[in-house]
């Protein structure tokens, strides 16, 4: 039984390893090298629970550039995946072809409930036609779930008494216009604390708009940010003077966010800035790479991506499909880690999408 997350085995392998009916005990495999010992060394029978990270390569088998190795060339093994549309379609260099070189002549039965049908992401393609559809339909026939009613609705919103959205803007204005020391302290001194908290919520919101307008993880960052200062102040985990004083922070932090491409030797451009913001996400790939070769990865990406940008090319799937594979092979090559490719080939292509226009026509940034 194969899964992609450490949760769903745990509640997977609790349901199993209960059950009566089974013709042997199941057993959790808790590391890659017990995953090699067992399956290599069975030559018959076994009911395992792991997860697809399992079949990642060792530290030799990658600096060789080789293979997974053969773990078992038995016909009789069925490779049981549940949530199937999540991280099997990576088969240039990801996990999902390190368990095919492993398992060769395995046979793979999968369970998904949003079964993928994309270019270069297709269930079917992977793991064969439907056996058995249960829908929704069949779920709220069973009783398995209620039937889903959707109302539209028009909801009212109102701003508290004494409030005047003007004025709001007016400060605002004035907040944008400077924050210096002076200002930090009228506003925390202010007798209208609330609407002082406002505008300048509403100063940051319209800053990050323009700053990171072709950057989203930066926005989504910056916007994350400012709903949680915003909760805390609202459930009163924050006092009137120290929201102000972190959103003051937060202000003079979006209002630099144009100078962060500086700090690379040579410096980012906002395309480049983009896409090492991407590849950065990443935990791992931050470790195991650091910052000049993601930024070498950024520069690359504004390269090769630059080319396969047409002015259609957001509605041609066969375009799309070409442009994340050059993202994937241009990881690769980096040594990008595989487990994490995924998630970052999503975000430059979003990332893209912010800016493609301005590269089909010939818009330098």
């Amino acid at each position: 039984m194969l899964t992609d997350r450490i949760d769903l085995d745990d509640q997977l392998y609790g349901v199993f390893s209960s059950s009566l009916l089974l013709p042997g005990e199941p057993v959790r495999i808790g590391s890659r090298e017990q995953l090699r010992a067992e399956l290599s060394s069975r030559a018959t029978g076994g009911i395992l629970f792991t997860t697809l990270q399992k079949f990642g390569l060792t530290k030799e088998e990658r600096e060789a550039k080789s293979a997974h190795s053969l773990l078992s060339n038995r016909l009789n093994i069925i490779v049981v995946v549940d949530e199937a549309h999540r991280g099997h379609y990576d088969t240039l260099d990801g996990f999902a072809l390190r368990l095919r070189e492993a398992l060769p002549k395995a046979t793979f039965l999968a369970f998904t409930g949003t079964p993928l049908s994309e270019a270069d992401r297709d269930t079917r393609k992977v793991f064969g036609d439907y056996i058995d559809v249960y829908d929704l339909t069949r779920a709220v026939e069973d009783g398995a779930t209620v039937r889903v009613y959707h109302e539209s609705r028009l909801i009212p919103l109102e701003l508290p008494p004494g409030v005047d959205p003007e004025a709001i803007d007016t400060r605002a204005d004035e907040i944008t216009a400077g924050l210096d020391e002076a200002e930090q302290e009228r506003l925390r001194a202010s007798k209208t604390p609330n609407l002082a908290i406002e505008a300048l919520r509403r100063a940051i919101e319209q800053t990050m708009r323009q700053a990171t307008r072709h950057n989203l993880v930066r926005q989504r960052s910056f916007s994350d940010r400012l709903v949680e200062l915003m909760n805390a102040y609202r459930n009163q985990h924050l006092t009137a003077a120290e929201i102000l004083t972190r959103l003051v922070e937060m202000a003079e932090e979006v209002s630099t966010e144009g100078d962060r491409g500086r700090h690379f030797t040579p410096p980012l451009s906002a395309d480049e800035l983009a896409f090492y913001d991407a590849v950065a996400q990443n935990a791992s790939a931050v470790r195991d790479l650091g910052d000049d070769k993601l930024a070498a990865i950024a520069r690359d990406l504004v390269v090769q991506v630059r080319k396969s940008v047409t002015t259609d090319w957001t509605i041609r799937e066969d375009v799309r499909a070409r442009m994340r594979t050059i993202i994937k092979r241009l990881l690769a090559r980096h040594g990008y880690p595989p487990d994490a490719a995924r998630e970052a080939i999503d975000l430059v292509i979003a990332q893209t999408e912010t800016f493609a226009e301005d590269w089909a026509s010939g818009t330098e940034r």
